[in-house]
């Protein structure tokens, strides 16, 4: 399509996104246990958000050489797995150099959602 060469990104949430192998196999609530890593509670971290700057400089390099290429969140995470890089940061990181952002339709119909993304 016409479309297919535009940087893009997709948002969802991390149930769809966390690759942590504790936070995406929980049953419980993984937006609290991701912010628990990242604030480093009970001295854990999480090592795939320090390596989210992968997955951007991943699509950066593209980008450069005006290889963009259209993508799913399943291509995504398996990069984010390949890279050990977070994909959810991640494709909130792409925003900025993104024409096109795709989202769950409720991103923008909640107002709290939409500020959180800032969309």
């Amino acid at each position: 399509t016409a479309y297919s060469t535009v940087p893009m990104t997709i948002l969802s949430s991390r149930d769809h996104t966390c690759i942590h192998p504790v936070v995406s196999n929980s049953v419980s609530n993984r937006n609290e246990m991701c912010v628990e890593l990242l604030e480093g509670k009970q001295g854990k971290s999480c090592l795939y958000y320090h390596g989210v700057h992968k997955l951007s400089e991943h699509h950066a390099l593209q980008s450069a050489h005006r290889m963009y290429q259209a993508w799913d969140i399943e291509d995504l995470v398996s990069l984010g797995k390949r890279l050990r890089a977070c994909a959810y940061f991640a494709a909130r990181e792409l925003m900025v150099g993104a024409d096109i952002v795709f989202c769950p339709y409720n991103y923008l119909l909640d107002p709290q959602i939409r500020e959180s993304v800032s969309i």
